[in-house]
């Protein structure tokens, strides 16, 4: 004979409304996560366009990068930007004035810069391998006369930890679990 251990109809729709309550709770959770993670990301990617956005203006000004990139390495330095990379090339590649460890101008961006390519005056490389090191974003800008190109990049081991989730969304996800349980 069977054994009669059946849960009652009450625990059997108790489980499923839990069940389903988590299953939200754990989605909600992994999608707010990697909404964060893409914010923080995106005000880095904006943080170096500016940069490369001003040295273009200011050679489109007839200004000096020299006092720029000074202003820009003692503002940065002890932020999440101090290992920033700035390198300023001339229609050549030649090295005009460079933040950091000089980002290299490869072949292949040239290519990329064409207005019939891509309809605007630079591109972003994205995650890329440069001297050696992995760069988190790397962005190329030209100016409207293609005399000048701006590369700018950062370490991915830089904004690692700023990329990462803090304390607080873990806390906020423990009283969410708390709060659950006791209503349960």
């Amino acid at each position: 004979m069977a054994s009669k251990n059946r849960f009652s109809y009450r625990w059997r729709l108790f489980i499923v409304i839990v069940s389903l309550s988590w299953l939200i709770i754990g989605v909600c959770m992994a999608y707010q996560h990697k909404r964060e993670e893409d914010i923080r990301a995106e005000a880095v990617r904006d943080q170096l366009m500016r940069v490369s956005n001003r040295i273009l203006a200011s050679y489109e000004h007839n200004e000096d990068f020299i006092p720029l990139g000074d202003f820009l390495v003692k503002y940065f330095k002890n932020s999440m930007y101090s290992e920033i990379r700035v390198s300023v090339y001339d229609q050549n590649g030649i090295l005009l004035y460079s933040i950091g460890t000089p980002l290299e101008l490869e072949a292949g961006y040239t290519e990329l810069l064409l207005p019939e390519a891509n309809g605007k005056f630079g591109f972003d490389v994205g995650n890329t391998q440069q001297s050696g090191h992995d760069m988190f974003y790397v962005a190329l800008r030209k100016s409207r006369d293609g005399n000048v190109r701006v590369l700018t990049g950062i370490p991915r081991e830089t904004v690692a930890s700023t990329l990462q989730t803090d304390g607080e969304f873990w806390a906020i996800a423990v009283l969410l679990v708390v709060f659950v349980a006791i209503i349960a």
